[in-house]
C-alpha cells in the first residue's frame, strides 16, 4: 500500500471541507424552505420554495461535478435573495414588514428580533 502523498492528502481534506460545508448550507437552505407557510404565504411562499429547490439541486450538482462556478453563481443568487429582504424591511412600514417577514420566523419559532441576516 502506497502512502499518501502531501498534495494528495491536502486534495482530500480540501474536498472533506467542501463536502461539510455543502452539506451545512443544504441544511440551512432546507430549514428555509421547510419553515415557509406556503398557504399564508401565497404566491412568495411559492416562489421562495420553488428558489430553494433550484438552489438546493444547483449545490448538490457543485458538489457532483466539483464546480466553483456553479457555487458562485448560486451564492450570488442568495445574496440578492438577502439584500432584497433588507430592501423590503426598509422600504415598508414597520406596520408592513413584520407581516412578510415574521411569517418565516413565527414558522421558524423564532421572533423577528432575534432573527439577523
Amino acid at each position: 500500500m502506497q502512502k499518501p502523498t502531501k498534495a494528495k492528502s491536502k486534495r482530500t481534506a480540501t474536498i472533506e471541507r467542501r463536502t461539510k460545508e455543502l452539506d451545512h448550507a443544504l441544511l440551512v437552505i432546507g430549514q428555509l424552505q421547510a419553515t415557509l407557510d406556503l398557504v399564508r404565504g401565497g404566491e412568495v411562499a411559492r416562489n421562495l420554495d420553488r428558489f430553494y429547490g433550484v438552489v438546493s439541486a444547483s449545490l448538490m450538482e457543485a458538489q457532483v461535478k466539483g464546480s466553483s462556478t456553479i457555487l458562485e453563481r448560486q451564492i450570488g443568487n442568495l445574496l440578492s435573495l438577502r439584500e432584497a429582504w433588507l430592501e423590503l424591511e426598509k422600504t415598508h412600514t414597520s406596520e408592513e414588514a413584520p407581516t412578510i417577514l415574521d411569517a418565516t420566523a413565527d414558522a421558524a419559532g423564532t421572533a423577528r428580533a432575534d432573527w439577523s441576516a
